[in-house]
């Protein structure tokens, strides 16, 4: 709908610095003459994005927290407060995200090609939710268990889903880069890449040093997990 009635050439869009320089939905408000609701919608786009920094700051100290206590990240992340809260993990979340801040205004080009390669992450990532949903239901099909009674919620059509999803990650993954393959642009290829190398390093770095394998599907422990 926006697209429809806001050209991409409209000069508002960008300014001299190819940055953003007002909301598209400001920009709708403005060529209606309702200034006032252009206002409001500032504040809402605004409360939006102080409400998703805080609830990613939550969930990514508590996520350094877990994965200091599993062994998984440095110890001093692990610790508790007074208060029984991650302090370290926060204030290490809160340097990074001020990092990023200072980086994104003395270099927005390098800025937008980490942002490229934590979104080639987040595909990764969904992945391997996929990868770890599919083994689930396939270990309870090999364990003869019910489905029904280990599962509160079972996702639909698997496991057409599965390959639906997966379809369309590896679009995206393809898609986000087809013009620089088509083109043969090597040094945005290797931005595209680069986090996907990162990821099997990880994983692979990771089973070398800790010794672990991969658990079978007869292996896997499908007991119901209590707090």
């Amino acid at each position: 709908m926006i697209a429809a009635l806001i050209p991409y050439t409209d000069s508002r869009l960008l300014n001299e610095n190819s940055d953003v320089a007002m909301s598209p939905f400001t920009i709708i408000f403005d060529n209606l003459g309702i200034l006032f609701a252009a206002s409001i919608m500032n504040t809402v786009i605004l409360t939006a994005v102080l409400s998703a920094g805080n609830s990613g700051l939550y969930a990514t100290s508590r996520l350094l927290y877990s994965l200091s206590n599993d062994r998984q990240a440095p110890q001093f992340l692990g610790r508790l407060n007074k208060r029984n809260m991650p302090f370290n993990a926060l204030i290490t979340t809160t340097v990074l995200i001020i990092l990023s801040i200072i980086y994104a205004h003395l270099n927005m080009g390098g800025y937008g090609k980490l942002l490229n390669m934590l979104g080639t992450l987040v595909l990764i990532v969904w992945f391997i939710s996929i990868i770890s949903h599919y083994r689930l239901r396939r270990a309870i099909k090999v364990q003869n268990l019910d489905e029904d009674e280990l599962l509160t919620y079972k996702a639909p059509f698997f496991p057409i889903g599965v390959f639906l999803v997966s379809v369309a990650i590896l679009f995206l993954l393809i898609g986000q880069s087809f013009a620089d393959i088509t083109s043969l642009n090597w040094s945005s290829l290797t931005d595209s890449i680069l986090p996907i190398i990162l990821a099997l390093a990880a994983y692979f770095g990771y089973k070398g040093v800790k010794k672990t394998k991969v658990v079978k599907l007869q292996d896997i422990d499908l007991t119901k997990h209590e707090l």
